[in-house]
């Protein structure tokens, strides 16, 4: 934030707009998170050769 006011930026605006930058952080972070549980999720499920069903006798 110092060099954002540095530059002239009142506290305020530099405050909003470090919050902004790490509210963007935080939504990319999760997005990829999310993307990574899916494909995780999508590869477990389309390789069914390590599944399979045992006979009740």
């Amino acid at each position: 934030m110092s060099a954002c006011e540095s530059k002239g930026v009142s506290r305020d605006a530099c405050y909003i707009a470090e919050q902004n930058r790490q509210a963007t952080i935080n939504a990319v972070a999760e997005k990829q998170a999310m993307e990574n549980a899916q494909n995780v999720y999508n590869s477990n499920d389309t390789n069914s050769s390590h599944h399979h069903k045992h006979n009740n006798y």
